[in-house]
């Protein structure tokens, strides 16, 4: 094991486990690094190597890394440096309890980089997996390999000429977790002497497409050296060859093929339905059907192929509104075209509602669910604020948080949970409601559904591997494998946040608990398309943003970028405390920040903590959580989001705990 001089071209090795203890003649003593790559055959007196070998692969090489105390830099990695970087001495002196060994290097570092950042539309993309193999002659990559150490001063790496199976020529990665091709991407393994103008073939699958490049490597692989292998699409792969070419009359060559990808189809124009004011008593909700992109991104044709919504139900209404009627008709009708009309029981009453449509009235899981938001605002275009200090432009931003039935205003006493907003999960498009009773504001299921999830206990939300085992359609397999307790991240073409994406739609009302799986993302596996804002980070521009099928937010509004608050550096010093006054002393506190340049005027946030998936319970009120579209960077698995309580204000706080409720606030679409 190396105790010290890591980085270094001089280290300490001390000895794992018993002393080593070697004859006085030390001539015939090799020293081998990393030892777990190391075969040693004392009978035979020969040393053999075991390179660009996932380790983490089999119980045995699991066994092997721990003895060997390496732990790998990127569980993604088959190669990692430190598990098959392979050096053998060809000089010792010292003493048999102090020898000093001077190291050789075997192989050549090959970092492969591929970059597709030119191309606006791969790079949306996202790699899956890269494979590289070799097409001609027997040359090997992989496997087993033998040290000559005929010339102790020169040992050579000795690869078989014959008998060569497919595990020898190729080096495979799978990611646990889709990697964002928004910047370069880069993966390392061993090459040797002798694969000079050897043709390599480099697979590189993304969700969207199955790209072959090939190569050959036309400089000198000098062992201890590292060879730069950048790939790009028009660029040093600038020929694009057919499947009926032969690959080898190619250099530097790729072909191209766009997978067959599993359809998404959604329904209607938008997810929430603003009924603003005493004024307005109903909305036409659209139910046309739509093919998205793979990215969500909306259409316009009609997707005839898909499933018709051909009837609706009230899912579930706060009290407070009472309960909306559908085509005139109740709390459940049929929808005949592709619309139907929501009516509410009183206009001057206001609250929330969430209504599924379904293929047919026996059916219990909706094809898609619409949030109906009656706010006491009486015109909400005039009540817009304008936000004109931040990195990406100018934002007019609704006043209160999505879901609230108030504007707040300081000193003011809130009742029946006028300025409590509702919990929304980043990514997804139905709310999760705000607690059973807020001021006497009870939420009320109908038409035979049980009561939603999110008003029961912790011990009765779904467990997240629980929704993998329960498949949607028979048709579709579950993505957790119990036997090896892992998640499996594509079966039969559909990936594992597909498949828990499509789980929300039909159950709307479900929060998920990560219990003891090693995620806090109900996605799984990251999926930052959902909301539209997939290269915001804290700089968004806005050409890159769009609206997304899943954006909670009415018609012509959208889940706010990022920098929305990039100037909310202190509070109203008018107003240092700035409380929200409230009846029932648990929500509805807040502060008033400063969201124009000039600093002369605030707008108020509530502060009402989020709502939890470990227990199902509103935690932490004295603090506020309001979500941004962004992620947090390129392949990022978190978010940025505005966290602030009366200590400190976050702008840019990154949170990856996406199975737990928090708010919104929309901005008008530009």
């Amino acid at each position: 094991e190396l105790v010290s001089g890591v980085g270094t071209s001089v280290g300490k090795f001390e000895p794992l486990g018993a002393a080593a203890t070697c004859n006085a003649d030390m001539s015939n003593i090799v020293a081998v690094y990393p030892a777990i790559a190391a075969v040693v055959d004392k009978t035979a007196k020969t040393l053999s190597f075991t390179i660009n070998n996932d380790w983490n692969k089999t119980d045995a090489g699991k066994e092997k890394l721990t003895a060997c105390n390496i732990r790998s830099w990127n569980g993604d990695s088959p190669v990692a440096f430190t598990n098959n970087d392979i050096k053998v001495s060809y000089h010792v002196n010292g003493t048999t309890n102090n020898a000093n060994f001077k190291f050789r290097q075997l192989g050549t570092w090959c970092v492969f980089s591929f970059d597709f950042t030119a191309d606006e539309t791969i790079r949306k993309e996202s790699l899956q997996s890269i494979e590289v193999s070799t097409t001609e002659g027997d040359v090997q990559i992989s496997g087993t390999q033998r040290v000559d150490l005929t010339d102790p001063n020169k040992p050579v790496l000795v690869s078989k000429t014959s008998g060569l199976t497919d595990a020898d020529k190729t080096v495979a990665w799978t990611f646990n977790a889709a990697s964002s091709m928004t910047t370069a991407f880069t993966r390392s393994m061993l090459l040797f002497p002798g694969m000079e103008n050897k043709q390599m073939k480099i697979t590189a699958q993304t969700n969207m497409h199955t790209f072959v490049f090939y190569a050959k490597p036309s400089v000198k692989l000098e062992a201890g050296t590292v060879l730069k292998f950048p790939i790009g699409l028009g660029q040093n792969f600038n020929t694009k060859i057919s499947n009926t070419d032969n690959p080898l009359d190619y250099a530097m060559a790729y072909t191209s093929v766009e997978k067959e990808l599993y359809p998404f189809y959604y329904y209607g124009n938008a997810n929430c339905y603003l009924i603003a004011g005493a004024g307005q008593n109903s909305c036409t909700v659209d139910v046309t059907r739509h093919k998205a992109s793979p990215y969500y991104e909306k259409s316009t044709a009609e997707a005839t192929e898909a499933t018709r919504a051909a009837y609706a139900k009230v899912i579930w209404y706060e009290t407070a509104m009472g309960a909306p009627s559908i085509n005139g008709q109740g709390t459940a009708a049929t929808i005949t075209g592709n619309s139907f009309t929501v009516t509410l029981a009183d206009a001057t009453k206001y609250g929330n509602a969430l209504i599924g449509v379904y293929a047919s009235q026996a059916s219990d899981t909706p094809l898609w669910s619409y949030h109906i938001w009656h706010p006491d605002v009486a015109n909400m275009e005039a009540a817009l604020l304008t936000y004109d200090n931040t990195y990406s432009g100018t934002y007019k931003v609704m006043p209160l948080a999505l879901g609230a039935n108030k504007i707040p205003v300081l000193g003011e006493t809130g009742t029946n949970g006028e300025y409590t907003s509702l919990f929304y999960m980043w990514g997804r498009k139905d709310p999760l409601g705000r607690t059973a009773t807020v001021g006497g504001t009870a939420f009320v299921p109908v038409n035979g559904e049980s009561s939603p999830t999110y008003f029961r206990t912790g011990a009765q939300v779904r467990n997240l591997k629980d929704c993998l085992l329960d498949p949607i359609a028979e048709s579709k397999e579950p993505y957790w494998n119990e036997a090896e307790s892992k998640f499996v991240l594509e079966v039969n073409g559909i990936s594992i946040d597909r498949y828990m994406i499509e789980y929300t739609i039909a159950h709307p009302t479900q929060m998920f608990n990560p219990q003891t799986l090693s995620t806090t993302s109900w996605t799984i596996a990251a999926n930052y398309y959902l909301w539209g804002n997939p290269q915001g980070y804290n700089y968004p521009k806005m050409g890159a943003t769009y609206k997304s099928v899943f954006d909670p937010c009415p018609t012509g509004y959208r889940v706010a970028p990022a920098d929305l608050w990039s100037n909310f550096g202190k509070m109203n010093p008018d107003n240092p405390s700035s409380m929200i006054a409230n009846s029932n002393g648990t929500f509805n506190r807040g502060y008033a920040y400063y969201y124009d340049s000039g600093n002369t005027k605030t707008d108020v946030y509530p502060t009402q903590g989020y709502r939890s998936a470990a227990g199902n319970s509103i935690v932490s009120t004295s603090i506020a959580y309001y979500m941004s579209s962004a992620p947090t960077g390129a392949g990022a698995t978190s978010f940025y989001r505005l966290r602030f309580d009366s200590s400190s204000v976050n702008i840019f706080h990154a949170f990856s705990d996406t199975v737990n409720g928090f708010h919104v606030r929309c901005v008008k679409e530009q």
